[in-house]
């Protein structure tokens, strides 16, 4: 009984910390985003060009869809 509800524990742990995970990577996409839309093209390009935009999900389709 006590080992289980000790697995129990564990498994929840692990899904809170990738809950956190995905939250943290979803608010940093936004947060992306956001700024994106208030530079100028020009700008907009030497971001992403340098790197600095990159989101492990978010596409050149997305950034444009932003725009």
């Amino acid at each position: 009984m006590q080992e289980n509800l000790e697995q129990q524990i564990l498994m929840l742990n692990n899904s809170i910390k990738e809950l956190n995970i995905e939250l943290l990577l979803w608010q940093d996409k936004r947060q992306m985003e956001a700024t994106l839309t208030r530079m100028t093209p020009e700008e907009r390009t030497a971001v992403v060009s340098r790197g600095e935009a990159y989101h492990p999900e978010m596409t050149t389709d997305d950034l444009d869809s932003i725009l």
